[in-house]
């Protein structure tokens, strides 16, 4: 059995608690993978509990960096597809900012200072990367929506069009 350093432990506490929380035990996620790596760490075996401590510290802050990615390709394919098919221009930087303070007060309500010590950020940028993939998913679905009804209406109009020509020619 490896001996787990105190930080190890309340890292793998809180850890456990935003899991259990956020219903993370299933699919292919950048949190999913974080658990999946902390796993394997709690496995190996390092020569202090410092090196142990920094590979875990480490490994939650490639999470990190890695959700940080997605949320920039997230707000950007929002701005384009928003562009594209509204002729709107959002910023993505103020949609990000938007969602991480939202994120951030939504962390606080759901554990005080006590249950979430060091995974606050951690936390906080999940939720944001949650919120913008939500977001996102929700408009490309009321932009391909919109784009069926609008296929729909043309080729109405066009069905339309050509009966009433086709009709005009039988009466003559």
């Amino acid at each position: 059995m490896r001996i787990k350093s105190d930080f190890y432990r309340e890292i793998e506490a809180e850890f456990k608690t935003i899991a259990e929380k956020e219903n993370l035990g299933g699919g292919a996620n950048p949190v999913s993978n974080l658990s999946t790596q902390m796993f394997y760490l709690s496995k190996h075996q390092f020569n202090s509990f410092d090196d142990f401590d920094q590979a875990v510290v480490s490994e939650v802050a490639n999470t990190i960096q890695s959700l940080e990615d997605i949320i920039v390709k997230k707000a950007l394919s929002y701005q384009q597809l928003a562009k594209e098919t509204y002729n709107q221009n959002i910023d993505p930087q103020k949609w990000v900012d938007y969602a991480q303070s939202e994120a951030y007060k939504l962390s606080y309500e759901m554990y005080d200072e006590r249950e979430l010590k060091y995974l606050r950020h951690f936390h906080i940028i999940w939720l944001t990367w949650v919120f913008c993939d939500e977001e996102l998913k929700k408009l490309r679905i009321k932009a391909s929506r919109d784009l069926y009804r609008h296929i729909g209406k043309t080729a109405e109009n066009v069905h339309i069009k050509r009966r009433n020509d086709l009709m005009k020619q039988k009466d003559k």
